[in-house]
């Protein structure tokens, strides 16, 4: 599955390759006349409902956690890392633990990075974050 995010060739050169393309930017970017400010973005929700209907694969649900993440979208973030955890992604984790101490909910942060470093000992990240929140507790 491939997401375009950028380029007007975006969509040929995966098609050529075999992939699917799946268009998600804001519906701004098809009006020649429309005078939106970035024509790139993507557009939050129709990535959603993509994801929803197929995708079941941790590194999709980390990477629109993160989406979400900076859009302040904390609920929707840690509901996609926790998904991304939960199918094995260490980095998953580690993200949660990060909204969670934004959120200063530092003992559930802890948890998160436990998890984290369960799957994976030696992430760095997590490694450091858990002494953060460690300190706060």
């Amino acid at each position: 599955m491939c997401i375009r995010d950028s380029f007007t060739t975006t969509r040929f050169h995966q098609e050529r390759n075999g992939a699917t393309f799946h268009d998600v930017i804001v519906d701004e970017a098809h009006d020649p006349a429309s005078e939106f400010e970035f024509k790139g973005n993507v557009d939050l929700d129709k990535l959603q409902r993509l994801i929803d209907e197929r995708a079941c694969v941790a590194h999709v649900h980390n990477a629109l956690g993160e989406l979400y993440f900076y859009d302040d979208r904390l609920e929707d973030a840690k509901s996609h890392f926790t998904r991304a955890g939960r199918l094995g992604s260490s980095a998953g984790y580690n993200n949660l633990g990060v909204v969670l101490m934004k959120e200063q909910r530092y003992s559930e942060a802890a948890a998160a990075f436990e998890q984290c470093l369960q799957q994976d000992p030696s992430h760095h990240g997590a490694l450091s974050n858990l002494q953060k929140v460690r300190n706060r507790i």
